[in-house]
């Protein structure tokens, strides 16, 4: 029987057919994130490490990522035989394009004195700043003595080159109508430990300036302005830039006059008009009355008042009761005092609540935070305290916002935190009654 015929009996194939191996499958395709997205993701992470990871995702992610690190830069002296201005001058040379990414510079010199890198080379400041043109935030702490005429004229040549909208300054001397004319989009400004140049002084500076040049006076006078109306009082300063928020912090150091110069300036009239927020940070600053001038002239544009402090001797001033918006920050210090200070001595800003209590003007929002109050100290009070603190409050128009953070030696349960929040409340039954009071321990 031939082989055909016998193939056709037994069928095509005396063993079984191996199955097909299956398709090789195919890499998975990784979506690509729509650019919106990844910025706003981006945009959540704010510690560097989180950032840095960030970058090393995928190449979608490392230019957005890099961009928000290199947004905020801060220079600032870790050892003394160090300089942060070398390394960071030799990565601005080798890639010139990481300074065009800076927003915000910080420049933190007043940890090891006279050793410092201000005193190195006058060079570094003018070259840092004119190596970064979009910088809209530049915040400076130092010492006065070691601040330099070439640095004091870099910084006053930033002020007129970048597109500074918030400044911040410690421990310099300075000639606000000068900032001021200079920053054109500055609308916030804060001032720590100065010393502000005054009118007097100002026209010594320049009455010498004038025998040098027309330029040296242009750069601490600013255009003035008579007013028609009053031709017997000083010059009103036309000023280019409108602050909304002035940070003022107040420490021991400060003479009571450092106000009196802020408000016989010849720029204060023209700044108290766009002025909306005004920041106070005080730290033992021991002249309340020059506190109080402020705010008197200050209360009728200023929509918000932050207070922050955690010295009661202090206080010693009234809020004006018409500003709408107060934040007051009280940081308590446990540690130094047996006995926590009483309600009447840490409230007493708030007295002239209660002269306006039925009127329409008064203050209709007030957030209180008490820092670092250890509940034995919150709650061990007289009752007359608590009593006094619920009739400040129910004289707020709107809400009272109370934030306690507690001094624990663990974290509290969501329902320990409910009870503490609820017995406040019950402390305070007349603002509780109203409606007011609201109250978070976070």
């Amino acid at each position: 029987m031939s082989l055909a015929k016998r193939l056709s009996i037994r069928g095509s194939w005396p063993f079984p057919k191996p199955p097909t191996p299956p398709a090789r499958p195919k890499s998975p395709v990784i979506p690509r994130l729509p650019p919106e997205v990844i910025e706003a993701i981006v945009l959540h992470l704010h510690d560097s490490l989180s950032l840095k990871s960030c970058a090393l995702v995928s190449t979608t992610f490392c230019s957005p990522a890099q961009r928000k690190l290199l947004e905020n830069v801060t220079l600032r002296q870790m050892e003394e035989d160090e300089n942060p201005f070398t390394d960071f001058l030799d990565l601005l040379s080798e890639r010139p394009s990481i300074g065009a990414l800076i927003t915000s510079l910080n420049i933190i010199d007043f940890e090891f004195g006279h050793t410092t890198w201000f005193m190195l080379d006058s060079g570094f400041v003018p070259r840092i700043l004119a190596s970064t043109p979009n910088l809209t935030h530049l915040g400076v702490q130092a010492e006065r003595k070691t601040i330099s005429v070439e640095i004091q004229a870099a910084l006053r040549d930033a002020y007129t080159t970048c597109p500074l909208k918030s400044l911040s300054l410690r421990g310099l001397s300075i000639d606000l109508p000068d900032v001021l004319r200079r920053c054109l989009f500055l609308r916030e400004i804060g001032l720590a430990d100065v010393e502000l140049v005054s009118d007097a002084d100002r026209k010594m500076i320049t009455s010498s300036a004038a025998h040098k040049s027309v330029d040296s006076v242009d750069a601490f006078c600013a255009t003035p302005k008579l007013d028609p109306a009053f031709p017997d009082t000083p010059p009103i300063y036309q000023l280019q830039s409108e602050i909304s928020k002035l940070v003022f912090q107040l420490t021991r150091s400060m003479p009571a006059s450092v106000i009196d110069d802020l408000l016989l300036s010849s720029c204060w009239a023209s700044l108290s008009i766009s002025l909306h927020t005004l920041e106070l940070d005080l730290i033992h600053f021991p002249y309340p009355d020059a506190i109080q001038r402020l705010l008197d002239a200050t209360h009728q544009t200023v929509t918000e008042l932050r207070i922050c402090t955690f010295d009661v001797s202090c206080l010693a001033f009234t809020i004006p009761a018409n500003i709408p918006s107060v934040v007051f920050h009280f940081k308590s210090a446990p540690g130094l005092h047996k006995t926590s200070p009483s309600f009447v001595d840490i409230f007493q800003p708030f007295n002239k609540l209660h002269r306006h209590a039925y009127t329409s003007d008064r203050t209709a929002d007030v957030r209180i935070h008490l820092e670092a109050m250890s509940p034995h100290l919150l709650f061990d009070r007289p009752a007359w305290e608590w009593a006094f603190l619920d009739e400040v409050l129910a004289c707020v128009r709107n809400v009272v916002w109370i934030i306690v953070s507690l001094i624990t030696p663990g974290e509290l349960l969501d329902e320990m935190k409910y009870a503490l929040a609820d017995r406040i409340c019950e402390y305070l039954p007349r603002s509780t009654g109203k409606g007011l009071l609201k109250v978070m321990i976070p």
